[in-house]
């Protein structure tokens, strides 16, 4: 007859944030282990377990570090199962995907908006924009410790950079974007015939304007700057009557933005 120990299983995982935890006082949690009556967890020097030792969860303060591991093993009479170990670091990881709207610009396009994706850093960071200046661009908004950038685009082409920052260290997302004579939106679009109906409005809109052919990119953004709503038609020229379905949008003042080949023409909408 085969007779084996009685130590509890490796626990399965470890939930809690694995970067950015940088001067952070943060949870950290394993699955409940079948025979298990305690458990045991290790982290970096320097870190403190505040409350859980010996529990399946524990709330940790971390010290300004670099890198380590938080760990923890399932414990009976019998003794200790294997740990299970994740790597953890003070510093942040990279923000995300920076993207433009619109996507592709010719020279001297103003208005031109950059974000980006924040959605994969966790902890305490702060953000910082670094972006060309004139002869290729200039400042208009945003930037700092947000996840927008608006820019006036002159001509060429130039570095926008996000860095996620805190006391234990930083990481930069980068990018490159220009200006092309081959990108063309649209010719042009006549500001005098744009009109928007009905404003305020709850439910559809039609925007109109006449424009040469070409593709026009329209967005909504609300009073801070954040994009609510994107969408890209083609115009054969002469009159073009974009149908956009605000139903869903929160009650509030936006700008409807209509991106063309010298620039970018702004209106207000108003959703009841």
């Amino acid at each position: 007859k085969t007779v084996a120990p009685g130590l509890p299983t490796q626990p399965a995982s470890i939930s809690g944030p694995l970067s950015g935890v940088c001067g952070q006082t943060v949870v950290y949690s394993c699955p409940a282990v079948a025979g298990a009556t305690g458990y045991a967890w290790t982290v970096p020097s320097g870190a403190t377990i505040n409350t859980g030792q010996g529990s399946g969860s524990i709330n940790v303060t971390f010290g300004t570090f670099s890198t380590g591991t938080v760990c923890v093993t399932a414990t009976n009479s019998c003794g200790s199962s294997v740990s299970r170990c994740v790597p953890v670091k003070g510093a942040p990881n990279s923000p995300g995907a920076i993207t433009a709207t619109p996507n592709c610009w010719l020279a001297n396009t103003t208005g031109v908006q950059f974000d980006v994706n924040t959605s994969a850093l966790t902890g305490g960071y702060t953000l910082s924009w670094a972006y060309p200046a004139s002869p290729v661009a200039t400042y208009q908004s945003g930037g700092g410790n947000s996840s927008q950038l608006i820019m006036d685009w002159l001509s060429g082409s130039g570095a926008i950079n996000v860095t996620a920052n805190n006391a234990c260290g930083s990481a930069t997302r980068s990018s490159t974007w220009s200006s092309s004579a081959a990108c063309r939106l649209s010719a042009t679009v006549n500001a005098t015939e744009l009109m928007i109906s009905p404003n305020p409005a709850t439910g559809k809109i039609n925007i109109s304007f006449t424009a040469e052919k070409g593709n026009v990119v329209i967005t909504l953004t609300d009073l801070a700057g954040r994009v609510a709503m994107t969408k890209e038609i083609s115009s054969s020229g002469n009159n073009v009557i974009a149908n956009i379905d605000i139903s869903k949008l929160a009650a509030a003042s936006y700008v409807v933005n209509i991106y063309h080949n010298t620039g970018v023409l702004k209106a207000k909408l108003v959703k009841e």
